[in-house]
């Protein structure tokens, strides 16, 4: 009989939970343009324009997904990359957010959304809002967008406007953007590493 080779993974949310979670975001993202554009209808119409911002590397098949519910053919979309830079004399941590195919004109006057694959501290969501907020001209509204938002005790820097998770659990998850050490990144599910 041959051998079953051992699993890695438990899987937390399958392919179509995933696919769930990602039209519930968009779900709500509606109400969301719809409340910034202050219409009293709800319809597939949108008023502005839709920036998508994608957080490198992790978020890019959460946004994928996300992208295919835009009802209008103008939708845009660009990255950002947020780098941290730890100063151990002065005990501070630094960030440098770079955009990549992302300028100004692609954010003045349109809803952004900015999109990331998991929130732990929120320090990456803030500074890459903070970041869009300081373009000029400047954007309609800016939407954060998470595919996980983990639950610490201690207050978050930033809390994301809309989450397709709740994660509750401190455990290391893989899967749909997620990796470790490289791995796992392109499943269509969310697991989490078994300790070994």
């Amino acid at each position: 009989m041959e051998k079953q080779p051992k699993r890695e993974l438990d899987i937390l949310y399958t392919p179509s939970e995933v696919q769930a979670g990602v039209q519930r975001v968009w779900a709500e993202l509606m109400f969301q343009f719809h409340r910034a554009d202050k219409s009293t209808a709800m319809s597939l119409a949108i008023d502005l324009p839709i920036t998508f911002v994608g957080v490198l590397n992790g978020a890019f098949l959460f946004m994928n997904d996300l992208m295919r519910y835009v009802p209008r053919p103008d939708h845009m979309l660009g990255w950002v990359v947020c780098q941290s830079y730890r100063n151990k004399k002065k005990g501070q941590t630094h960030f440098q957010v770079s955009p990549i195919g992302l300028n100004e004109e692609m954010v003045a006057g349109r809803h952004v959304v900015l999109v990331d694959d998991i929130c732990d501290t929120g320090d990456t969501l803030k500074h890459c809002k903070d970041y869009i907020l300081g373009m000029r001209p400047r954007a309609a509204s800016v939407t954060t967008v998470v595919l996980l938002n983990r639950h610490f005790q201690e207050p978050k820097l930033c809390q994301p406007d809309i989450a397709a998770f709740q994660l509750m659990s401190l455990d290391f998850v893989v899967g749909y953007g997620l990796d470790w050490q490289g791995r796992y990144r392109t499943l269509p599910y969310i697991g989490k590493r078994r300790e070994t």
